[in-house]
């Protein structure tokens, strides 16, 4: 038989990033850095104001699923902005182990030139995914005309190749969350 653990109280504390909230038009307006000061010093009060009142307890501090986008509404954000967030939360669950921080996802964008495009191994694992749905699609001869799904995947796989086959430069974007628990760093991709 297994010894029983002691329950564990676990706070969670939402950090307010409303779109709603008068407070957010200011805070959408602040450079990269700006906004990373704000969620250190929001951060840090937070684990000040646990450290006093549930110094025991597992605490779980988070923030909405729209995340931080760059400046005065743009998407997204730089390489640079997420590498730093990264390493703030990874520097505040080092020093209070009983943190898990869920960060809002961000999204980052990143240029892929054909040049890049030829020797990328993921645009490669796209265009053979698009092919092997297709092609599980030919085997069980089911027609897209048929298939409202295999017709999405149609289209997609359509207006990839045709992006692929125009030799132009185009924008990825990545949308992450980023879950940081102590010694360890999750990374949940969502996929649009």
């Amino acid at each position: 038989m297994f010894p029983r653990k002691k329950k564990q109280e676990v706070i969670v504390t939402a950090i307010d990033l409303s779109r709603e909230d008068p407070v957010f038009s200011a805070f959408d307006i602040l450079s990269e850095d700006e906004k990373l000061d704000v969620l250190r010093v929001k951060i840090q009060f937070i684990c000040e104001a646990m450290s006093q009142k549930h110094p025991d307890a597992h605490w779980i501090i988070g923030w909405r699923e729209y995340g931080i986008m760059g400046k005065e509404g743009n998407r997204t954000v730089s390489r640079e902005f997420k590498n730093k967030l990264k390493e703030i939360l990874q520097k505040f669950v080092t020093q209070h182990h009983n943190l898990t921080i869920i960060a809002g996802t961000i999204a980052v964008e990143k240029q892929l030139t054909p040049a890049k495009r030829s020797s990328n191994e993921k645009v490669s694992k796209i265009q053979r995914s698009y092919q092997d749905i297709l092609d599980i699609h030919d085997v069980e001869d089911s027609s897209p005309d048929n298939n409202p799904v295999l017709r999405q995947v149609k289209k997609h796989s359509d207006q990839f190749k045709n992006l692929m086959a125009a030799g132009k430069e185009f924008t990825v974007i990545r949308n992450t969350c980023y879950i940081a628990v102590f010694k360890n760093y999750i990374s949940v991709r969502i996929r649009r």
